[in-house]
């Protein structure tokens, strides 16, 4: 059924539910019903006929695209849908290139009452995400900005770490551009729009909005310039994770630091998976990844830096509902701070590839 058959892996969106890690949401900020990363990305893999094997792409696709994505697998021709909001990906995933139009299409967002966070709406264009919220100039204390509108690189800042609103003329033009951008969508879709009630918030002193139900606007709260590190949310630029940072066998310097001079951060290479020591390339990733060598077909794994010993399991399955099997094993020294390994691909359709490491 491999000719016929298309397979599609997508989540709900938010967090890894009853899970108290929160290092398992790095590098994202936020959780769900938020419209910060955490609470809008989710996964997305889809095999079949067509689809280039192994391929990646930065573009951004929404669910509400399956439709139209769907009538064209079936032979039908998208154009004559009308009524929809999505674009077939089928074209994208055989690898034709997409229009500038299509890359940098606006996808919009609106969550515009309290639950688990503050009224906000966001518009994601290409690399750019704007994020508003709505009662962003009323709130008390640290929670208040200037600005209720904020404005992120997601293509260098997937972790929404750097509020780019307002820090140059270049970035206040973008802002002010995605915000009529989301202003028009939100008055054509005749959207529901927070009311505003600043005279009661402000004399209540906030007391009431910022009561324990809604204690996720002290964790996620807004800020202008550079995010303040949130310990209790394991931020990525400190601890538990500091110590990445202090493990290169140079001194790479902090967070924001370019050791290499790349163009990209510490933070970044952090988030990417890539060697700080090392000027950044394609390959230089340290997440699982299949490679073609002069050995053949290969698995490969980076791990950066182990606080003890590790056993690396490689594991691989055909179908779906096989049962894993182990490809094999190894035992990384105490302290190992980057080290790749390689494993031949078995004969035949290997299907699924997964890593386990399990720490002493």
């Amino acid at each position: 059924i491999d000719d016929n058959t298309y397979i599609i892996f997508t989540a709900d969106n938010g967090d890894r539910a009853n899970v108290s890690f929160d290092e398992m949401k790095e590098p994202f900020y936020g959780d769900k019903w938020m419209l910060w990363q955490l609470g809008i990305r989710v996964p997305l893999i889809i095999s079949g006929p067509g689809v280039v094997e192994g391929s990646r792409t930065p573009f951004n696709a929404v669910t509400y695209d399956f439709l139209p994505t769907y009538f064209e697998w079936a032979g039908g021709d998208p154009s004559t849908l009308s009524g929809i909001d999505g674009i077939s990906l089928k074209g994208l995933l055989e690898g034709e290139s997409q229009s500038e139009e299509r890359v940098n299409r606006s996808l919009y967002f609106h969550y515009p009452h309290y639950r688990n966070s503050m009224p906000m709406s966001a518009v994601v264009q290409g690399k750019w995400k704007l994020l508003r919220a709505w009662d962003g100039e009323i709130r008390i204390d640290d929670h208040q900005i200037n600005d209720r509108d904020m404005l992120f690189d997601l293509s260098i800042d997937p972790g929404e770490f750097h509020n780019l609103n307002n820090t140059s003329p270049e970035f206040t033009a973008k802002t002010d551009e995605l915000a009529a951008d989301l202003d028009a969508y939100l008055i054509e879709v005749d959207a529901w729009i927070p009311v505003d009630n600043s005279t009661a918030y402000l004399d209540d002193n906030g007391v009431t909005f910022e009561a324990e139900k809604h204690k996720s606007n002290d964790e996620y709260s807004l800020f202008e310039g550079t995010r303040p590190s949130n310990s209790a949310l394991k931020d990525l630029d400190k601890s538990p994770t500091e110590h990445w940072f202090d493990n290169w066998g140079v001194d790479i310097g902090d967070a924001s630091n370019d050791f290499e001079g790349d163009g990209l951060t510490n933070l970044m290479e952090y988030i990417l998976g890539t060697d700080p020591t090392v000027a950044d390339t394609e390959n230089n990733r340290a997440l699982p990844r299949m490679v073609t060598s002069d050995e053949g077909l290969e698995f490969q794994f980076t791990t950066r830096y182990n606080p003890g010993a590790a056993s690396v399991t490689a594991q691989h399955k055909q179908t779906l509902t096989d049962d894993w099997e182990a490809i094999d094993a190894t035992t990384k020294d105490s302290g190992a701070l980057l080290q790749t390994e390689s494993i031949p691909a078995p004969a035949g359709d290997t299907g699924f590839f997964r890593i386990q490491i399990t720490t002493p």
